[in-house]
């Protein structure tokens, strides 16, 4: 059984309450506390040989825990406020592992403006568990979903995509590209960026968002399973950064990273085509890109389509847990 089937039959029941404004198949929980403001949350766990390895910087692993989990705030429009975190820890951990761990946590929390408010730790035989926990507000009534998505909205995308898949790839691979385009890279694949501010702004534009964690195409289809009906992606319009595309025409047998690879942390969003020019003012006052890379259908299919609309197949729309 895949990872959203299992989440749907084993635990979506266990969601249910009054004051659940959400089910799971948003990027964060939205509980509604009060006539003014919604309480929101969002929780990532990374594993050691799963998400990172022994050797890679604690620093650096610190940051993406904190990042991806602010992503899924910034997907539904929220403002940071607090963080819980609970670390299953094996004896192999030295303190200067966990002081490389906190400094990087310290940097994001001013950063973000976010802050520890409790946690675990917990000893283990097992591999290093790092689990974290996002609390963030919104005004009442105004975040992002998944299901707001209608016939006929364009579908945009902020930044780049494929950065952190490739970068991937360049960690696992000797390829042959400059030094400086593989450190960009694996700098995407580290240090994502989480669009705080821009999911902010986009409250009062977007029909529907989510961030693109799992991977472009899967994530667009959650859009599409949410909203009840299609999308046509546009590969040829998608925002593909100079390193990302020195890198495919070297090795383009890794095309289809850009689709699928996942790790982005980027927002891709829906939004009336009445808004367009609106957009394209926002992403120069943010300085932010954001590209429109696609359409919502009435048909109740997702099509990936090339420079000349033939249908590109891919097995696997992204990453799956399972």
């Amino acid at each position: 059984m895949k990872e959203f089937k299992k989440i749907k039959k084993f635990f979506s029941p266990l969601a249910k309450s009054r004051i659940n404004g959400t089910s799971l198949d948003n990027d964060a929980a939205l509980l509604e506390l009060s006539s003014l403001k919604n309480l929101v949350v969002t929780t990532d766990t990374l594993v050691e040989k799963i998400h990172f390895g022994l050797t890679d910087n604690p620093y650096l692993i610190a940051k993406k825990l904190m990042r991806i989990n602010l992503s899924d705030l910034a997907a539904m429009g929220s403002s940071p406020l607090a963080y819980l975190l609970n670390l299953a820890l094996p004896k192999k951990v030295t303190d200067q592992w966990l002081g490389r761990f906190t400094l990087g946590l310290k940097e994001d929390q001013k950063k973000y403006n976010i802050f520890l408010a409790g946690g675990d730790t917990v000893a283990t035989t097992g591999p290093i568990v790092l689990s974290l926990t996002a609390f963030g507000s919104n005004q009442k009534g105004l975040y992002h979903k998944r299901s707001g998505a209608k016939e006929g909205d364009f579908i945009f995308v902020s930044g780049t995509v494929g950065d952190s898949a490739l970068g991937l790839v360049s960690i696992k691979k000797e390829l042959k590209i400059p030094k400086k385009d593989r450190e960009f890279l694996i700098q995407k694949y580290f240090l994502p960026e989480p669009r705080i501010s821009l999911g902010e702004k986009l409250l009062t534009i977007a029909s529907s968002a989510i961030d693109v964690s799992d991977g472009l195409a899967q994530d667009i289809n959650h859009i599409c399973m949410s909203s009840g009906i299609g999308a046509q992606l546009f590969f040829s319009k998608l925002p593909i950064s100079s390193s990302a595309k020195l890198l495919l025409k070297n090795y383009p047998r890794f095309k289809k990273k850009i689709l699928n690879g996942g790790d982005d942390y980027e927002i891709v969003f829906t939004a009336s085509s009445e808004l367009e020019k609106k957009i394209e003012t926002l992403s120069k006052k943010t300085r932010i890109k954001i590209t429109k890379i696609g359409v919502m259908t009435r048909a109740k299919r997702f099509k990936i389509l090339d420079h000349q609309n033939h249908e590109i197949k891919i097995k696997h729309l992204g990453y799956q847990h399972f």
